[in-house]
């Protein structure tokens, strides 16, 4: 239990409140979007290595651990091919669709149908109605597993943050045609995990924290997060180098985020800001 009461400070520039906890041993804890504040002590709001424990965000929420077998002689650069054109969420809190349904899903049927295209529209409306509150990832998981996802041709996506009107029972059943067998967590203390998935063509979707430079972004490297952290945002991570020791994730805020809509991040930062990994099989 808090050895002090927790107390509200109100920042008057930004006009948002934040709780501040301190407790017996002498450590302090404040509140910004559900994620601990780790910034206290860096005046210039840049993240160090030495503030922020490897994996210290992780919650994963479901699911086993899928192990992938690690091959002779890996490649030390693995990207993979013909991923979906980047497209943008618009202001709907809706990156695991992008993720884990428009990016990976339309990966994993394409022997199926090449043409085959997840529909974010789809997704959305089954998932969150005409509501906009946050489709979480575990749920998007799960219902692409019982439901599956309509093709683009069906139900389209046209206009960034217009996800149009509730699918019509003919998507429904097409949607059935393209379900997942299941999914699993991606194991984050073996990195070479990353690789070994990807190899086998496997999307890895994952969720990372936010920090403020990184909600607008516009170059190809992420190496230096500043500021608070802002709530997490689902990418698709479609690369690997052993060689520079980064990842690359294709995010869904359209083509002027990042380098064309996607950033290469070190290994030593994408551990210390991820949320949660998944593969779909």
């Amino acid at each position: 239990m808090p050895f002090l009461s927790r107390c509200c400070l109100l920042f008057s520039v930004l006009f948002f409140t934040g709780c501040v906890t301190t407790y017996a041993d002498g450590r302090t804890e404040s509140t910004f979007d559900g994620f601990r504040n780790l910034f206290r002590s860096a005046p210039d709001r840049a993240w160090r290595y030495e503030d922020v424990e490897p994996r210290n965000f992780l919650r994963p929420t479901g699911g086993p651990i899928l192990i992938a077998p690690a091959p002779e002689n890996p490649p030390e650069l693995v990207i993979l091919n013909d991923v979906p054109d980047v497209l943008d969420q618009g202001m709907m809190p809706a990156g695991p669709i992008f993720a884990a349904g428009y990016i990976a899903n339309s990966m994993l049927h394409r022997s199926k149908m090449s043409s085959y295209r997840c529909s974010p529209s789809f997704l959305f409306r089954m998932l969150n109605g005409s509501e906009s509150t946050a489709v979480e990832m575990i749920d998007t998981l799960k219902f692409l597993q019982s439901s599956g996802c309509a093709r683009t041709a069906l139900v389209p996506y046209r206009t960034p943050g217009d996800y149009g009107r509730s699918p019509d029972s003919l998507a429904v059943r097409d949607a059935r045609n393209f379900r997942i067998q299941g999914f699993g967590r991606v194991d984050l203390t073996d990195m070479d995990q990353i690789r070994n998935h990807l190899l086998l063509g496997r999307v890895v979707i994952t969720s990372v924290v936010l920090p403020e430079n990184l909600v607008q972004y516009d170059d190809d490297v992420f190496d230096h997060p500043e500021g608070d952290v802002m709530g997490r945002q689902s990418f698709a991570l479609i690369g690997y180098d052993a060689k520079k020791a980064r990842v690359l994730l294709q995010n869904s805020m359209g083509k002027d985020w990042g380098d064309d809509g996607r950033v290469w991040i070190p290994v030593g930062w994408y551990v210390r800001m991820v949320v949660d990994a998944y593969v779909i099989y």
